[in-house]
């Protein structure tokens, strides 16, 4: 069974894209049910799904504590059992203890386990458990690349794209090298490449006709964190002619999906009274519920 990174670590992605303003991106992880003691559980035999019965119905201190004392069970029955490592690295990561989450996905790694791959390259890019590395970041990600994450591609793409790999934030911006591990996430598929390609267009290359291509691209095949791109170009009149209405189509297509920028620039709208009635009351409304997404 295939194990996802867990929520903590996953969301990264869209942070870095909330930092350039597309708003966050879906969880990983289906949205759990209502919390439920350990002493509730009627879980099955096996100790893995025991514990990841345990998780998914609460993430409480008893819970995790439980969960990781089932999945030592299984590791000394096995001690190469890869859920059981992976069950044991996600909980540490949820009780915040980073450290000991990267010896369990270096475990993990050593056994060619490919999320263990992505999530070290996560601990090591955001400085969690270990000091902030881009370079280390940059090895992990590139081994788990060869094995077709994609999702690691994409974080190549943007070490480059941010210019952070061993040179330090901010600096020397490799769009040429970003755009190529971007496509080849593509390839795979990967629709929110397609967004980081858009941005590649929008503020590396000022190629507005090819950003909104992209952007349109992504939501057409459902990828909602763009939406407030191409709400933006309408605005600006940027790769379209200026038109507010189309602007406030997509502003409102993207807050439907929690984006806090999208709902911010919806009040930006109303309080200046572009494509729609002034109304300083909505304008107000609109931001307030930006600020409460946030």
């Amino acid at each position: 069974m295939k194990r996802l990174i867990p929520t903590i670590l996953a969301f990264v992605m869209l942070f870095c894209l909330c930092a350039c303003g597309s708003g966050a991106l879906p969880s990983t992880e289906a949205a759990r049910p209502a919390e439920t003691a350990a002493s509730e559980i009627s879980a099955p035999a096996d100790p893995v799904a025991q514990a990841d019965a345990l998780i998914a119905a609460g993430e409480t201190e008893e819970n995790l504590n439980a969960a990781l004392k089932l999945y030592q069970a299984a590791l000394d029955s096995d001690p190469e059992n890869l859920d059981a490592i992976l069950g044991t690295a996600e909980v540490m990561i949820r009780k915040g203890s980073f450290d000991n989450a990267l010896k369990w996905y270096l475990k993990a790694a050593e056994l060619g386990n490919a999320d263990a791959m992505f999530g070290i390259g996560l601990l090591y890019e955001y400085g969690h458990g270990v000091d902030q590395d881009d370079e280390k970041a940059m090895e992990w990600y590139l081994k788990d690349a060869e094995l077709g994450n994609a999702d690691a591609m994409i974080h190549i793409g943007m070490l480059y794209y941010y210019g952070l790999d061993y040179h330090g934030p901010g600096i020397n911006p490799d769009y040429d090298n970003a755009m190529e591990w971007f496509l080849k996430a593509v390839e795979l598929g990967n629709t929110n490449a397609m967004v980081w390609i858009g941005m590649v267009y929008y503020y590396g290359q000022k190629d507005y006709n090819e950003a909104m291509e992209w952007f349109l691209k992504a939501a057409e095949l459902g990828n909602g964190n763009d939406m407030s791109y191409i709400g933006l170009l309408y605005e600006l009149g940027h790769g379209a002619d200026q038109d507010y209405e189309k602007a406030m189509e997509w502003y409102l297509k993207a807050a439907e999906l929690g984006n806090e920028t999208a709902m911010y620039a919806i009040g930006d709208l109303y309080e200046y009274g572009n494509g729609v009635d002034q109304d300083i009351v909505k304008a107000s409304e609109w931001k307030q519920k930006a600020n409460d997404a946030n």
